[in-house]
């Protein structure tokens, strides 16, 4: 899924149910971005051609790969950021609260459970919310 289809759905709002199937259906997959490795300085392109030559072939591969992976990382990035804001609008439209306070839950859950997986941390932001909810009765 592009960013722009991921903006579409959040502008339209999602359901937890909506964002757990689509999660299932792999839709929110983010291709890991492989680091770019460039070429030592004294790669030989070509030996007909000159040392500068090949020393200004190579510095522009590097500089290309280089500029080409930040991008496809800054791309993953903003990825990862909009499914979290689903997650959250998500949680949101569950438990009928602003997306505000569930985004202040989620960032607790995150902290507490982002290295047991998502699943982990959707567990202890639904935990949360209901704690939430049977305080707020109060």
């Amino acid at each position: 899924m592009d960013l722009k289809e991921m903006k579409l759905l959040l502008a339209e709002g999602v359901t937890l149910e909506e964002y757990e199937e689509m999660e299932s259906k792999g839709i929110f997959k983010i291709d890991s971005v492989e680091r770019f490795k460039p070429l030592k300085e004294d790669y030989v392109w070509d030996e007909d051609k000159s040392i500068k030559w090949n020393k200004d072939k190579t510095e522009k591969h590097n500089e290309e790969g280089k500029e080409q992976y930040l991008r496809r990382k800054k791309e993953c990035r903003k990825k990862e950021l909009l499914k979290d804001k689903m997650l959250v609008q998500a949680f949101a439209n569950e438990y009928n609260l602003y997306e505000e306070r569930v985004d202040e839950a989620y960032s607790y859950a995150y902290r507490e459970g982002h290295s047991g997986g998502m699943e982990e941390v959707k567990g202890i932001l639904h935990d949360v919310l209901e704690l939430y909810l049977e305080m707020s009765k109060f």
